[in-house]
This record gives C-alpha cells, sequence and structure tokens, in this order.
C-alpha cells in the first residue's frame, strides 16, 4: 500500500501496523494541493471517511468504483489522479491495502484493510513513538546509515525527526565517518564488525529495479560511483537493476521473455578481470525458475 514518500511499498502485517500509527500526523501532497486551491481540511477528512466508509462496505473494490463513488461529493472529483490521489491518504492512514489484478475488470483491486485482516489496525502508540520505532528498524535493516539518509528515506525533515534519534541515543552505535556520522543499532554492531572483516567474503548479488537497498539513503555513493549514477538512475525517475560485486555495483541488469525462454542482459560499467560469474550464473538460474522458466540464456556487454 501507500506509504513513505507518497509511493507503493511492500510491508509484513507487523510492519504495517507500526507505519499506520507513524504516518497519523501526515498530510499527503494531495491534501495540500487541495488545501492550497481552496478546500478546506474539514471538507477533506469528510472525503476521506467518506470513501472509507464505502471501501469498508464494498469489502474488495477498484480505483474506477471510489472515483465513481466520489464524483456526487463536492470537491471529490479533484481528489482522484493517477499518481494515487486520495488513495494515498486511505492507504496512510491505514483503510486500504491493494491487491492482485482482477483479468475480467482489468484492474487493480483495492481491498479495506480491516476486513481483509482485522489483525492489520495499528497499534496503540502516538506519532512520536511509533516514529522512533521505526527510525530504530530503519537503521537496523539499512544501517549503517546517516541521520540524513534516514530523513530521505521517511520523507520528513530533520527538524521533525531530531527528537527521535535523540530519544535512542542509548541504542544506537554511532561510526565516525568523513561525510558525518552513521548510526547502527547497538545490538547489531559486533555482528556488523565480522560482517565487513573483507569485501572479498561478500557475494555478487543481483538486486531488480527499485529495490529497497538502492533507494534507502540519499548518499548513493557507498553503493555506486557517482560517474555510474546516470546508469542506474534514468530519466522519468526509473531505477534499474543493479548488479552488485565485492559489494559495489559493477553493472546494471535486465531480463526479456521470449517464449519458453529467459534471456537475461548484464551490461557492465568497465571491464572486470574478477567476475564471480559462477556465483552470477547461479543467481540467474534460480531468477529464471522463480519466474516459470527451465531454459534461459546469459548475454553479457559494457557500456
Amino acid at each position: 500500500t501507500w506509504g513513505q514518500r507518497n509511493t507503493v511499498h511492500l510491508y509484513a502485517a507487523e510492519n504495517y501496523r507500526l507505519m499506520g500509527a507513524a504516518f497519523s500526523q501526515e498530510s499527503s501532497w494531495k491534501m495540500r494541493q487541495f488545501l492550497k486551491d481552496g478546500g478546506t481540511e474539514g471538507l477533506f477528512y469528510s472525503l476521506i471517511a467518506d470513501a472509507a466508509k464505502f471501501l469498508q462496505a464494498e469489502g474488495v473494490c477498484t480505483r474506477q468504483a471510489i472515483s465513481e463513488f466520489l464524483e456526487s461529493r463536492e470537491g471529490g472529483n479533484y481528489l482522484i489522479g493517477s499518481w494515487g490521489g486520495i488513495l494515498v491518504d486511505l492507504g496512510k492512514q491505514g483503510h486500504l491495502c491493494l491487491g492482485g489484478y482482477d483479468p475480467v475488470a482489468k484492474a487493480h483491486l483495492l481491498y479495506a484493510t480491516h476486513g481483509w485482516n482485522p489483525n492489520l489496525r495499528a497499534p496503540g502508540l502516538d506519532y512520536a513513538e511509533a516514529n522512533t520505532l521505526v527510525m530504530l528498524e530503519y537503521f537496523r535493516n539499512y544501517g549503517p546509515a546517516s541521520f540524513k539518509d534516514f530523513c530521505h528515506w521517511r520523507g520528513v525533515s530533520q527538524t521533525i525527526a531530531r527528537p527521535w534519534l535523540a530519544s535512542l541515543h542509548a541504542k544506537l552505535a554511532v561510526l565516525p565517518h568523513k561525510s558525518g556520522d552513521l548510526f547502527l543499532p547497538e545490538t547489531d554492531f559486533s555482528a556488523y564488525q565480522d560482517w565487513a572483516a573483507t569485501a572479498a567474503d561478500l557475494p555478487a548479488l543481483l538486486l531488480y529495479r527499485f529495490d529497497p537497498m538502492v533507494l534507502a539513503h540519499k548518499d548513493k555513493s557507498w553503493l555506486v560511483n557517482l560517474k555510474d549514477y546516470k546508469q542506474v538512475w534514468r530519466k522519468a525517475a526509473h531505477v534499474e537493476g543493479v548488479v552488485l560485486q565485492y559489494g559495489e555495483t559493477i553493472g546494471v541488469w535486465k531480463f526479456q521473455r521470449k517464449g519458453q525462454r529467459i534471456r537475461f542482459l548484464i551490461s557492465y560499467f568497465r571491464s572486470r578481470n574478477k567476475l564471480k560469474k559462477r556465483e552470477l550464473k547461479a543467481r540467474l538460474h534460480h531468477i529464471a525458475g522463480y519466474l516459470g522458466y527451465a531454459e534461459w540464456e546469459f548475454v553479457e556487454e559494457k557500456f
């Protein structure tokens, strides 16, 4: 459903409950635009409540169904947009989850969250408590990372987030870095020291387009050399899949379906003498099987 930075994310159930509480005091871009163009906060929340009741009554519906429902209400037409519109607010407030694609309706289904899974209700946490826990989990999953990295990922200002960081003082290890302090949960510090011993032991990895690890930091230089940046972050906000070796991005990859076969293309930024090709092929074989292909081919090129 929709989450941080007003984009769609896949959440584990326990994290979804937490994020719902963390978003409880935030407005979407659509709400801010609605108010700027003369709408009122009361009308906006009234439309949210009406749409939530409609969704709860339907259980499962489509974007078109919600659009048609809102058309008869003052200001309702304004809140439907190609980037989600009011659906962003319904998602962030815990009212809906995105479901599968309905080939008959030719549309993605929207599920009323609490009717679909009552266990997804937000916990009894206030805004600051929830976001403090979110920050701790961010550093656990994406650390060592900076405070600026967290604010970028979470989509909030440093002014808002600074009290959350202060409340975690006793739970975070601080790693001095030339670009500023990096943070990691104190309980994970020993494991991190063991893992960071040598880059030679890091496995070759293939991360697909828009992978969370590629998007989770404001400063991308730890993963992608700045001179290769435009090969990964393309026009129209497209983010390529990346090939990692020895802890750095060495190229991008994609696949093409061709009948009963799947074709993988890896484009390297520069010539590589010590490729972990056996590991790469093993991962491609796994991906092909996951996508339902017994036959696959592997093509390499250099930019």
